[in-house]
């Protein structure tokens, strides 16, 4: 059986929102200017996020919960930033308390998504 989970990430440095690719905080979500969920409580818990010998990532596996996370315009500025929205097929994920969890080592497949899956009216041509 296979899942999906979405993400938004810079792949190109492998930062998220709030943490680089070595686990430290960076809040970047700070940065934005709406920052709708700059607020969320995401303390670090090296149990959780080093389970089974494995590094697993925050996400969640509802896509339409995005915009309860960022904001159209947080959207855009993390795209113009080098963050994506990316839905990762994975053959295993972890429910944790207010999101989700995988490890990359899970990932079947990867696909970049356009903003305008969240918002249509969004012309990502402009980007």
């Amino acid at each position: 059986m296979f899942y999906h989970v979405y993400r938004i990430e810079n792949q190109q440095t492998m930062n998220g929102l709030w943490y680089n690719e070595q686990k430290e905080c960076t809040a970047f979500i700070k940065t934005l200017t709406n920052a709708k969920c700059k607020d969320l409580p995401m303390p670090f818990d090296p149990e959780l996020y080093g389970q089974d010998g494995l590094a697993w990532f925050s996400a969640t596996d509802v896509l339409e919960e995005i915009p309860d996370w960022c904001s159209l315009q947080d959207l855009v500025e993390l795209e113009e930033a080098g963050y994506h929205l990316y839905r990762f097929t994975v053959s295993h994920y972890r429910e944790v308390p207010g999101h989700v969890v995988f490890a990359r080592e899970h990932i079947i497949e990867c696909e970049l998504l356009d903003l305008s899956v969240l918002h249509p009216q969004l012309d990502v041509t402009c980007l």
